[in-house]
């Protein structure tokens, strides 16, 4: 950093001006977005870097209206390193947390909270990304819709807390059979579908299998079992269009029920 001095030009005056003024942004943008509460050690750690900052050019200009006999340019200089170490942590720490938010936030907006499955939305975002990657290597995506049997019954019979609770356990079950490139997605209500990259209908059918014979172990209170119905439509052999995958996995479930 520049000391205040005789010889110090207009730019350089500018420049120390530029640099307290982002000081006092970060400082303001603390308080804006109600941060300190959550990031108080942050939060203080950059207002004492300011501070210390508006002392050094303080000092820089006592000296250069010569108010000080004492040569405090190598302190001034010490204080401003000082604060710039300390802004540097704070805003370090500040971003980190900021990072951790925006994640939490997109969990929460692509996340179904009941059964932690991805939703719709998720899903149409990372489609055309899911296309690019098989279309490259020449395999197929297989999509495939799941409908509960019963469900609504099961609803109605037992409540929606237990119902709730089958729900999650079915999620559960059918993730336990899935590659950790696959996805499970909530469509709504009793409705999941199952994205598989890479997959053919043959491999896709062989998961399915796995996944009824799971869920043939939960027992209802009433000692029945859960029934899944399935359809299976494939990219880009059925189509190339994410809606048209679903609605045709859709009717293909129902024809199968």
């Amino acid at each position: 950093m520049l000391v205040f001095s005789d010889e110090k030009n207009i730019l350089y005056l500018a420049f120390d001006i530029a640099f307290l003024s982002a000081f006092f942004y970060w400082l303001y943008y603390l308080w804006k977005l109600n941060i300190v509460e959550k990031n108080r050690g942050s939060a203080y750690t950059h207002l004492i870097s300011v501070l210390l900052l508006i002392t050094a050019y303080l000092i820089d200009v006592f000296i250069f209206f010569d108010v000080f006999y004492l040569n405090l340019e190598h302190f001034a200089i010490f204080l401003k390193m000082i604060a710039v170490w300390m802004a540097v942590i704070s805003i370090k720490a500040l971003l980190k947390n900021q990072k951790c938010t925006l994640e939490k936030l997109e969990y929460e907006i692509y996340r179904d909270y009941l059964t932690e499955a991805v939703n719709l939305k998720y899903l149409k975002k990372i489609w055309p990304i899911l296309k690019e990657g098989v279309k490259s290597q020449g395999n197929t995506i297989s999509l495939i819709f799941i409908d509960i049997d019963g469900f609504k019954e099961i609803n109605d019979k037992y409540g929606h807390t237990y119902a709730d609770s089958v729900l999650k356990k079915i999620a559960n079950n059918i993730r336990f059979e899935l590659r950790s490139n696959d996805y499970l997605v909530r469509y709504g209500g009793d409705e999941f579908i199952i994205i598989l990259p890479n997959t053919g209908y043959f491999n896709s059918i062989k998961i399915i299998k796995r996944i009824k014979d799971k869920m043939s172990k939960i027992k209802l209170p009433d000692k029945s079992n859960i029934h899944l119905s399935c359809g299976i439509a494939i990219y880009p052999d059925d189509s190339m269009d994410l809606e048209s995958l679903i609605k045709l996995a859709d009717e293909r479930m129902y024809k199968f029920k």
